[in-house]
């Protein structure tokens, strides 16, 4: 069994960027398991992750609301826990959301 762990920091509401998504999002699977990133981005997006084992679709956008959807692409087979960061970037702001595969 895969559990997918999403959690996010939050910061003042007058920044660029407004997560909506809160609290833990799980997914029980192995591969092609996904969750939804809902946040407002007062001005032109980007995001951005280094892992291999999770896409990340849309990487940009424009102002507004907006949801970004990231999907396991591999099973965790390393016995282990692993975390990556997935970093939203408007107006010269950044929130990150932490990504957890268990």
């Amino acid at each position: 069994m895969t559990v997918l762990l999403i959690s996010a920091c939050s910061e003042d509401e007058a920044d660029s960027i407004t997560l909506t998504t809160t609290g833990t999002t799980e997914l029980y699977s192995v591969t092609n398991q996904s969750a939804d990133i809902k946040f407002k981005a007062g001005s032109s997006w980007k995001a951005s992750c280094a892992a291999n084992w999770l896409t990340v679709s849309p990487k940009s956008g424009e102002a507004g609301n907006n949801i970004i959807t990231v999907a396991t692409t591999a099973t965790n087979r390393t016995g282990n826990s692993r975390v990556t960061h997935l970093t939203i970037e408007s107006g010269g702001q950044e929130k990150t959301v932490v990504v957890k595969q268990s």
